[in-house]
């Protein structure tokens, strides 16, 4: 109304505007090399760091065989299971980490040092 939007931006928008490797590579603190398996996992105690990054369809996918459950994560699911926060939630983390403005405080920050 009166053209005044207060809506967050969709997860393609945040995408459009923020490099899905950038985003990994505040999770995992270095560079992001696709197919080699030498990342250990932030969301559980990964001892070996076998894990790896893949491209699917334009998606880059962090791939944990270790967990029985769900292997490949976006970088949106990391950032969520890390801060324990919903998907809302994740669109003002990762535009406060990378200074997109939505007028909003900050929630909390990229960290994956839960595990490692």
């Amino acid at each position: 109304m009166y053209g005044y939007s207060n809506q967050l931006l969709t997860i393609t928008e945040l995408i459009e505007r923020v490099n899905q490797e950038e985003i990994f590579k505040k999770i995992f603190k270095t560079e992001i090399l696709i197919g080699k398996k030498i990342y250990k996992s932030p969301i559980r105690k990964d001892k070996e760091g076998k894990c790896f990054f893949e491209n699917y369809q334009g998606l880059l996918l962090f791939v944990d065989y270790g967990n029985p459950t769900k292997s490949h994560y976006s970088c949106i699911d990391l950032v969520k299971i890390l801060n324990k926060c919903t998907v809302t939630e994740v669109i003002k983390v990762i535009s406060n980490n990378f200074e997109i403005n939505l007028n909003s405080p900050i929630i909390n920050t990229i960290d994956s040092t839960v595990y490692n």
